[in-house]
């Protein structure tokens, strides 16, 4: 199995066992015509037998085209006459989770999978994030729990001043530290966020492997629908999820964090969710 993914994954992609090799490709970014065929010839030495192209895109669709990979599979969009096996995508309409969907293009194949069978096994060593570091933070004793206030769309945050209060009380109330997580495009947010409460700021600090390890310390994670959530819920630490459910396609119905130890809380505009609400879901996850 090999993984083409962004460079900002590639060390999170190469701690899944299963995974032979990963190639970094920065899709976000304009190629020039010597760095495609660069990447072609990395494909094609390899003697792929199938392509699955879970995100449609017209230049992997080309590529695996060219490439010559005798089975490419993925959704009929963006040149998606170069596939030979291929499903609509219907992910809009949000009547299913995102990973059901793409499962829809293993069921192309025959291969019969359910959400619930969904293992997914992290190669995530402890030194990638030391106890001696989480000492030195000052994050040690009863364990801390991990915020992360943003997300990908704005329309999909918990109000910033909520989330502070729910900060706020933590603090008051539960022995646990708060640490404050995000990517490097998020450090303005937080020097904005954290005035005035008591937490340890790691936004921008750490890269992922560094933040699974440093997850899999925390008692918690409360959340908006983001990358962390994911990654917290694939480690099996437990989550507090805050949703829209309204759209669907925002929905997390769709987008909800996989497994058994989530707490999901939705209102159809998700300013209208309480602090107090999340303040008595977290402490019924730990309790």
């Amino acid at each position: 199995i090999t993984l083409v993914v962004k460079p900002e994954l590639e060390e999170l992609a190469r701690a899944i066992p299963a995974v032979d090799r990963v190639i970094c490709w920065d899709s976000s970014k304009r190629h020039k015509f010597g760095e495609k065929i660069a990447l072609m010839q990395k494909i094609r030495p390899i003697g792929c037998d199938l392509a699955l192209i879970s995100n449609p895109s017209k230049e992997f669709h080309v590529y695996g085209f060219l490439c010559g990979i005798p089975f490419r599979v993925g959704y009929n969009r963006k040149c998606g006459f170069l596939l030979n096996r291929k499903i609509e995508d219907k992910k809009f309409e949000g009547l299913r989770h995102e990973v059901d969907y793409n499962f829809d293009l293993l069921r192309v194949l025959g291969i019969d999978v359910r959400l619930s069978d969904i293992r997914f096994p992290l190669n995530v060593k402890p030194e990638a994030f030391s106890g001696l570091k989480v000492e030195e933070l000052g994050i040690g004793g009863d364990g801390f729990i991990a915020v992360h206030p943003w997300a990908s769309n704005p329309e999909k945050e918990w109000p910033k001043e909520k989330f502070q209060a729910l900060v706020a009380k933590l603090n008051r109330e539960d022995s646990s530290k708060v640490v404050l997580i995000g990517g490097k495009e998020e450090r303005l947010k937080a020097k904005e966020f954290t005035r005035g409460l008591h937490l340890i700021d790691l936004v921008g600090k750490i890269s992922l492997i560094e933040l699974a390890a440093l997850l899999k310390k925390c008692r918690l994670i409360i959340t908006n629908d983001s990358g962390p959530m994911h990654l917290a819920a694939i480690l099996g630490i437990g989550v507090v999820a805050l949703f829209r459910s309204s759209p669907a396609s925002v929905s997390a119905r769709r987008w909800g964090p996989v497994g058994v130890k989530n707490v999901i809380i939705e209102n159809d505009y998700i300013g209208n969710i309480e602090t107090e609400e999340v303040w008595n879901a977290a402490k019924k996850m730990l309790g």
